[in-house]
């Protein structure tokens, strides 16, 4: 669900320049491609967010500055191609995020680079310069904060190189760039996973509150609840704190708690996460959510899912995508403008290299950790007190029998529902999976083990969990080119065990269509495939 139903508001312009947004131009030109002898003749129509608008021959045509030498009086003035790149959309990703990153970048390429604010609301340039700041100009980068919808409309109209996003894309935005001429923004090359900000619900350390459900926030939110000794807490009035309202982070929480239902009139709107931290942690009857960096001396509650499954909002569960307010920023790429300086900022921004700007600016990385399998074995132990049939029984004896002396990496490859192929960010998770256990000691065990949700047979769903385990320790072997001794990898598929999100919901299944990925260092674990 979008917090918009499609893109709406007015088209601002993603401006290359700091003095002014483009230029119109009736004259002709020559576009001479940089690299090769191409030259393009025709009448400039105008020059926008460093596009070459020109009319020829051959038609219409929209053309990079970046690929393009203008030739001629009617060229725009050079200043006005101060910004290689535009990103434009989400400010939550724009204001701090960005500009981080592109910092790391410049440090990765031993660079330095500096950002200047425009003064326009959300405008920020930032100057990439080599040598620790002292060599050539790298790039200047415009960054416009304003809104994911924003952001995509600016890249559908050609206005940004780049949308910035504080969710996934959806399936009818995609067909609106598809239809803009952005090719498919979906694919490998054009579509990353920058980051992750699991949304904190948080009380004052002293509320005995143990956790609470979507359910409880939708009733708190909406007016409804009014008293923590409804939802089993204290005698005391709740004193409700939202987001400010219009600001991204309000309408994410109302748009994944609330959904169609209004928010109650009376809940107080605070400027930020850091005031809404202290508010929260200075009375004992408030609630309010934050961002992954501001708990503070605030205390997070545990999320319960539809179907009473627990999940802590820890960066090791949003990096696997099973907290259930779990917030990802994405980066949104046109084809026609994917340059090599795109593709490898890109690139950076999606390796570990990434992860230290990442977490500075006070969000999770996509780096690799690694946790216990305490909690998935104890949710297959109530499942087993359920009093199952005992074939069902058995396997599940099965997999806890084989839990111990493994642990599991936050890395998780999903599927789609029938499929044995991984999407698109499967495979770069692989890719920085098997970067990773390239660094390991050579002693270390990998398995990986399959699971499904609950529709279709048991049997069927055990033999779909093993084949994707099986496809993904293929695909892995592959990538690591022998670096990792097949000897040392197991599969194991367990089927619809261990759900980690409720079968019930489009959500929840998606999350149980998965592989994970355990380890362990001890060289008397006994592994076997299944």
């Amino acid at each position: 669900m979008s917090y918009r139903k499609g893109w709406s508001g007015p088209l601002l312009a993603a401006a290359m320049t700091i003095a002014a947004a483009g230029a119109s131009a009736a004259g002709e030109v020559v576009l001479k491609d940089r690299g090769g002898p191409v030259e393009i003749a025709g009448e400039l129509i105008d020059f926008s967010s460093g596009f070459y608008r020109l009319r020829t021959d051959l038609g219409e045509l929209r053309l990079s500055a970046e690929r393009m030498e203008c030739l001629g009086a009617a060229c725009p003035e050079t200043e006005m191609l101060e910004a290689d790149l535009v990103f434009a959309g989400s400010g939550m990703v724009g204001d701090d995020l960005l500009p981080m990153l592109l910092s790391g970048w410049a440090s990765a390429r031993q660079g330095d680079a500096t950002v200047t604010d425009l003064g326009a609301a959300g405008a920020q340039m930032a100057r990439l310069v080599a040598d620790a700041g002292f060599g050539r100009t790298m790039g200047s980068y415009l960054i416009r904060g304003t809104d994911t919808e924003d952001g995509l409309m600016q890249l559908a109209e050609g206005e940004a190189h780049v949308a910035m996003t504080d969710r996934r894309i959806l399936p009818h935005e995609v067909q609106a760039l598809r239809a803009a001429g952005a090719g498919n923004v979906v694919g490998d090359a054009q579509e990353r996973v920058i980051a992750a900000d699991p949304v904190k619900v948080i009380v004052h350390p002293s509320n005995p509150i143990a956790a609470l459900s979507l359910s409880d926030l939708a009733g708190i939110y909406a007016g409804r609840v009014t008293n923590w000794r409804q939802l089993g807490g204290d005698d005391r009035p709740l004193v409700v704190y939202a987001a400010a309202a219009g600001s991204s982070a309000r309408l994410y929480f109302e748009d994944r708690v609330l959904g169609a239902q209004p928010a109650a009139a009376d809940l107080t709107a605070m400027p930020g996460d850091a005031e809404m931290t202290a508010a929260v942690s200075a009375d004992p009857g408030a609630i309010g959510y934050v961002g992954h960096a501001f708990e503070r001396a605030a205390r997070a509650v545990p999320l319960l899912s539809t179907c009473g499954i627990a999940t802590a909002p820890s960066g090791f569960a949003a990096k696997t995508g099973e907290y259930p307010l779990d917030r990802r920023f994405y980066l949104y790429a046109r084809e026609d403008t994917l340059s090599s300086r795109l593709r490898d900022f890109f690139g950076f921004a999606s390796s570990p290299l990434a992860d230290g700007a990442i977490v500075k600016a006070g969000f999770v990385g996509m780096g690799v950790e690694r946790a216990p399998l305490d909690a998935a074995a104890e949710r297959v132990r109530t499942a087993l007190s359920g009093s199952p049939d005992s074939y069902e029984a058995a396997r599940m004896l099965e997999y806890l029998d084989t839990v111990p002396g493994w642990e599991r990496l936050s890395v998780t490859l999903r599927f789609d529902a029938t499929s044995t192929r991984l999407d698109a960010q499967g495979r770069r998770d692989l890719e920085r999976l098997s970067d990773w256990l390239a660094r390991q000691p050579k002693d270390v065990r990998i398995a990986l083990v399959g699971f499904t949700d609950d529709r279709g047979p048991f049997d069927g769903n055990r033999e779909l969990s093993t084949l994707r385990a099986q496809q993904a320790a293929a695909e892995m072997s592959a990538q690591m080119a022998g670096r990792l001794d097949d000897q040392r990898v197991s599969v194991f598929g367990f089927g619809e065990l261990a759900p980690v999100g409720c079968n019930a919901t489009p959500e929840g299944r998606r999350a149980n269509q998965r592989v994970e990925v355990w380890i362990s260092n001890d060289d008397t674990q006994v592994v076997a495939a299944m």
